[in-house]
Parts: C-alpha cells; structure tokens; sequence
C-alpha cells in the first residue's frame, strides 16, 4: 500500500475502507452526496484541530490567526481529499481519440463551463443569509437611507463582514459546499467525456 505524506497508516486504511462507496456513487453520479458525508466523517474520525494545535485545549478559544489557519487546513485537507478519490478513479473506456476530438469541436465548451462555480461567500450567502446577514442588512439601509444602486454592494460589503467572523467549523462547512459543488461540475464533466467517447451527447447537454 503506497504511503501518503499527509495520511499516516491508519487514514491510508481509512479511506481505502470508503473506495468501493466512492465508486459506487461514481457510477451513480452521485459524487456530491459522496464528498458531502465523506468530510463531515473524515473530521469527526481525524480532527483538523488536534492535528495542528496538539497542546491547545480543544474547548479553549483561539486566536484570529489560529482561525485562519485551521480553515486553512481544513480546505487543503477536502482538496487532498478529492484529489485521491479521482486519482483512484477506473481508467475510461478506450475510444477512437480522433472521432471523439472532432465530436467535441462541434459542442460548445460552454455546455459544461456556462454555470459558473460558487465562491465562498457566495455560498455562505446561499445558505446563511436571512439567519445571519438579512438583519445588519436591513440596518445598513435604514441607517444610511442607501439608494436602489448601492443596495447590492452593501449585501455583499455585510455577507463579506459576517463570513469573515464566522467560526473555523463554519467555513470549513462552506468550504465543502464548495467543494461538493466542485464535486458535481466533476461528474458532468465525466458524464459528457464519457458520451462524447460514444459518439453521442450527454443528458446534461441535452438539458442546455
């Protein structure tokens, strides 16, 4: 079993236990659900934060700095994450190279391309906006009296200012939606080679 140099023995056992899950949900286009639970269940077995802070009490309160840099890690970890599962990916069906490149130059790069992929904040904003932003919001415009024009740069001035104070487990939450998201544009990408290699177009590219 080769050696990773950011997972000892035990994580490498680990994630070799979920490979048949991955390849299950693989087949099933289903990666996004996959990755979802597969980072909520890789920081609850090997936590982020006793990793990096091994002498801070892990209830004590850190630092800006210390934030920053679990959320840090918390997102290098997801992308590891995701890179070994796709490097661990069957090989695809072989094909005529020529027919398929030539089947492409017909169909827009856009068909997979044209949805652009959220940030951070944005997803934040999706998901904790009327819970966490809509209030300072609405006492931004009241204390200001903000135009029609500028309402957008202070939704998106006040979802910046709440993101930016939230907790590290917060952005790490974010930070795998992004990642899931990441996770599905992966699989259309695949679902459309794969159609491509048969001489055909994919059900996403019909949906366009």
């Amino acid at each position: 079993m080769a050696l990773l140099p950011w997972a000892n023995d035990t994580e490498l056992d680990w994630l070799n236990e979920q490979l048949s899950r991955f390849l299950d949900h693989q087949k099933r286009k289903k990666l996004q659900s996959f990755f979802q639970v597969l980072y909520t269940d890789w920081s609850t077995q090997f936590p982020e934060r006793i990793r990096l802070f091994p002498d801070i009490d892990p209830t004590a309160q850190l630092t800006t700095e210390q934030d920053h840099a679990l959320t840090d890690a918390i997102a290098r970890r997801q992308k590891q994450l995701y890179n070994w599962y796709n490097n661990h990916k069957p090989k695809g069906r072989s094909a005529d190279k020529t027919a398929t490149t030539i089947l492409k130059n017909f169909i827009s790069k856009d068909a997979v391309q044209s949805k652009r992929l959220p940030q951070e904040v944005e997803a934040y904003s999706c998901k904790y906006y009327v819970e966490k932003v809509q209030a300072s919001v609405k006492a931004k415009i009241k204390e200001k009296k903000i135009k029609k024009g500028e309402l957008l740069h202070v939704v998106r001035r006040q979802t910046q200012a709440a993101y930016n104070k939230e907790t590290p487990e917060v952005k790490a939450e974010i930070l795998a939606a992004v990642e899931q998201e990441k996770a599905a544009h992966e699989a259309d990408a695949l679902q459309i080679e794969d159609a491509h290699a048969q001489g055909e177009c994919s059900p996403v590219e019909y949906q366009k």
